[in-house]
């Protein structure tokens, strides 16, 4: 069998089985109730963003904040090879047949860059033409500069081993990006773009014939093969999906696991176990810095009569799920060997929604402030 038959089957193998992971979430009374109805809304919307763009759009917003949007969305994504663990055993032997499934590979990843980013600039086209009065010209040249980016990131993922250099790169990429788009004049955006996607398809057909990177290879197929089923997963509420780590002491906080409260009772010594137990804990700390994050740009970017009921939200989410945390922490097996008086559990929950609500809450009422202040002052 030729690369190209191999390079086909195993395509519409791959197409099946990311369809079959879809529709395991896409059952038909969501797809009756949610996505029929979401598809036909959807070119009304549309039609309305186009009729009515100072509704969905801030014109006081800078386009560097569009800009800077439209290359986050476009940093996924990677070089695919179609290579299989088995095919280091029989098709490393057979070099033609490797280099065809490759090529057909890279230039299928291209062919999906394209088509990602037409669909990225078909929403955005309406932002661009009509509140900050890109001509088409302009709009083509900020396509071709993006595909480019996003191109570069691709090469970066895939010719790159370790991480800290990969995202050195990439932090290098978005900000020679930014500086670009930001700076250069749009005439020599597609200039800077055909020269960088030039050599970018050069470092990627040169790695075609090699062998070297077999390894990283498989790592990029397996990424892509599962992408739909971690996404589903990381939103799955009922799936525990419990942070792993190798380190015996703290990164950053507690290392020397001081004392928070002088005054040893029983109250204090379960809250200071939980409160530990939080911030040494990744996940939690994430997700309390994108809440607060979230909040903050939906504050900054709506009107000011919804800014203050998102706060009132804001608020009240943090402590629902703050409790929710409590219960999680408290229910632990470790408390099934070292037991604590449950009279004391509601006095330490009121404590610990107090000692981890309240400074992300005074921060984002300061942003909501000076928001609402800003939208005033330019009316």
């Amino acid at each position: 069998m030729s690369g190209n038959k191999l390079f086909i089957k195993r395509f519409l193998q791959q197409l099946h089985d990311q369809w079959n992971v879809i529709r395991s979430v896409l059952d038909w009374s969501i797809m009756l109730y949610i996505a029929i109805p979401a598809a036909a809304i959807a070119p009304f919307l549309y039609a309305d963003i186009w009729r009515n763009i100072h509704s969905y759009w801030d014109t006081h917003l800078p386009v560097s904040l569009l800009l800077t949007l439209i290359l986050l969305l476009s940093g996924r994504g990677n070089i695919r090879t179609y290579l299989m663990d088995a095919d280091l055993l029989f098709l490393i032997q057979k070099r033609r047949q490797t280099h065809q499934l490759k090529r057909c590979g890279f230039l299928t990843s291209l062919l999906s860059l394209f088509l990602f980013e037409i669909v990225l600039f078909v929403l955005a086209l309406p932002v661009l033409t009509q509140i900050y009065h890109y001509p088409l010209v302009q709009v083509l040249s900020l396509y071709l500069a993006v595909s480019a980016f996003k191109l570069s990131l691709m090469t970066i993922k895939k010719i790159t081993d370790s991480v800290i250099t990969r995202w050195l790169f990439i932090i290098l990429a978005y900000s020679l990006a930014d500086i670009l788009l930001l700076t250069v004049a749009p005439a020599l955006w597609a200039i800077c773009s055909a020269f960088c996607s030039i050599i970018m398809i050069y470092l990627n057909v040169t790695q075609l014939k090699k062998t070297n990177r077999w390894v990283k290879d498989l790592e990029i197929e397996s990424t892509e093969q599962t992408k739909y089923i971690k996404l589903i997963l990381n939103f799955s509420t009922g799936i525990e999906k419990p942070s792993v780590t190798r380190r015996k002491k703290p990164l950053i906080l507690f290392h020397r696991s001081a004392r928070i409260f002088k005054k040893r009772t029983k109250e204090n010594g379960l809250l200071e176990l939980l409160l530990k137990t939080f911030l040494r804990s990744g996940p939690n700390v994430l997700s309390c810095i994108q809440l607060v994050s979230v909040t903050c740009i939906a504050v900054f970017l709506l009107p000011v009569w919804l800014k203050w009921s998102v706060y009132a939200l804001f608020i009240w989410f943090m402590n629902v799920w703050l409790k929710i945390l409590f219960r999680k922490m408290s229910g632990n097996v470790f408390f099934n060997v070292v037991r604590f008086d449950p009279t004391i559990a509601d006095p330490v929950l009121l404590r610990f929604q107090r000692w981890l609500a309240v400074p992300p809450i005074i921060f984002t009422g300061i942003v909501v402030l000076l928001s609402t202040i800003y939208k005033i002052s330019l009316r």
